[in-house]
């Protein structure tokens, strides 16, 4: 028995991404049992007798298909609404995260897989090791194939990250703020007030950097991949030890860990060097526009950027005091006795 979420989103403009339509019930079917036995058949052609139990053929279109082997929370499920990539797990890291519980992952039209010719591999995460890990078929293989009739359609879609909050790593898209000034009131000028101000009401929560980066980076894709397996989490659960200041430590060890487990799918290193050869064919002048319509006081970056990836944190080691206590007896020399009882 488990639970089965239907939801979509709806699109409403910048910052209107929410959950639309949405219900959930309780399933009991003895034809998940099948997969167990190898066999797996999401259409097919006519109707299916599974355990005295009759189904009929799907007809309509879907983006991917994956098999977890539990249940997922649905905080789980929202995130993959809003952001088909997401992959989340029902929890960081451990058993129940999404390197261990994903099993399988068909991604079909959510990644540019149109070769009908092909036999398909699954892309869960525990496929990178060899011989894969959690594979879909028992007997330790993870490929796949598509039969019949089928169409893969173009769709434009707007996805929602939910990244955690890592300051200046942060990817924004969108970052245009139109401000009404305010003006000080009465006729007085003072060297002291600005005649421009912002008014408190009209910041918001956290003050932005001047800081704009419109460059091609390597970790870019890394930085999505982490944020489609974690989701938003409380990075301070991390880095916010207040035991670690005292600490002559260098890194963060929880965060350390986390970072390992995640890189623990990557069977070898990013080919950075592809990476820039590819950029190279961009015409350089668009790199030399941007920079003439960004504000002076805002420190850019563009062309190539080579940066740490989300999950990389140096610790800087605090100095620590140190305490020294003496005895100093100052005063005339004089011959004198100091009896000290004991």
């Amino acid at each position: 028995m488990g639970s089965l979420y239907a939801k979509n989103k709806i699109y409403t403009g910048y910052d209107g991404n929410t959950i639309g339509f949405q219900v959930s019930s309780s399933v009991t079917s003895p034809a998940f049992s099948v997969v167990t036995g190898g066999n797996f058949y999401l259409s097919y052609p006519t109707n299916l007798t599974i355990a005295g139990n009759t189904y009929i053929p799907f007809s309509g279109s879907f983006q991917e298909l994956r098999f977890y082997n539990d249940n997922l929370v649905e905080e789980a499920f929202d995130d993959y609404v809003m952001n088909p990539y997401s992959i989340e797990g029902n929890s960081l890291e451990g058993p129940n995260s999404s390197l261990k519980r994903l099993i399988f992952r068909a991604p079909l039209g959510t990644v540019l897989d149109n070769d009908s010719n092909t036999t398909r591999t699954s892309i869960h995460p525990q496929i990178s090791t060899i011989p894969p890990v959690q594979s879909f078929i028992i007997s330790g293989s993870s490929n796949y194939t598509l039969n019949g009739t089928y169409v893969f359609v173009p769709q434009n879609e707007v996805t929602y990250q939910d990244q955690f909050a890592t300051g200046v790593k942060n990817a924004v898209t969108e970052k245009i703020k139109i401000i009404d000034s305010v003006y000080p009131e009465g006729n007085t000028l003072s060297p002291y007030v600005s005649i421009q101000q912002t008014s408190y009401l009209s910041e918001s929560f956290n003050r932005d950097i001047n800081y704009v980066e419109v460059a091609f980076s390597p970790q870019d894709e890394v930085n999505d991949d982490i944020i489609s397996q974690l989701g938003n989490f409380n990075i301070g659960d991390y880095i916010g030890d207040p035991r670690q200041v005292s600490s002559q430590l260098t890194y963060y060890p929880n965060f350390n860990k986390l970072r390992d487990e995640y890189f623990s799918k990557y069977m070898s290193n990013y080919n950075i060097w592809d990476y820039i050869r590819l950029i190279k064919f961009y015409d350089n002048s668009l790199f030399k526009m941007i920079k003439d319509f960004t504000p002076a006081r805002s420190s850019l970056a563009t062309g190539i950027v080579i940066k740490q990836t989300l999950l990389e944190r140096n610790k800087y080691p605090l100095p620590q005091a140190t305490t020294n206590s003496e005895i100093t007896f100052v005063g005339s020399p004089t011959t004198r006795t100091l009896n000290i009882p004991y």
